[in-house]
């Protein structure tokens, strides 16, 4: 349901109680609702259960000074430089960095400034038990992945 469909039904809903939306526009509202809830507890590391908020935990873990140990088809990455976020983006998830993730291909989003939005940065390819780090420069607005030392 596009963002104009579902706010016009809340308008709507909102002024007149004869033009509510059908079964099947509630059931997507609840669906698509449901979906966003999920998004934001993974971004903030809240729960849900997803593979974000496990990343999230094992860097917490790995904070206090416990070892994280990657399963064999996933390895560490950290991130160096001057950026204030780094998440790794594949087709279906977000990964806060430094996290384990999954061997494949991921796109690099980073924040540059203080609260400042997001940006394509680089990619990066991680393989399976090899750790990676995501190095970032503030002067080129860019980051690369290599092998961590």
């Amino acid at each position: 349901m596009s963002a104009v469909r579902l706010v016009s039904v809340l308008v709507c809903m909102s002024f007149v109680a004869s033009c509510g939306p059908s079964q099947a526009e509630v059931d997507a509202l609840e669906r698509r609702l449901s979906t966003l809830e999920k998004r934001v507890r993974s971004l903030e590391g809240g729960g849900g259960g997803g593979m974000a908020a496990k990343g999230k935990a094992k860097s917490k873990q790995k904070a206090r000074g416990g070892k994280v140990t990657p399963s064999d088809d996933k390895a560490q990455v950290d991130v160096v430089g001057e950026v204030e976020a780094v998440m790794l983006q594949d087709a279906d998830e977000k990964w806060p960095v430094p996290a384990v993730v999954s061997a494949g291909e991921y796109r690099i989003l980073a924040s540059f400034e203080a609260g400042g939005a997001p940006v394509d940065a680089g990619a990066i390819t991680v393989k399976a038990s090899t750790p990676m780090r995501v190095v970032c420069a503030v002067s080129t607005r860019t980051c690369v992945g290599e092998l961590a030392e």
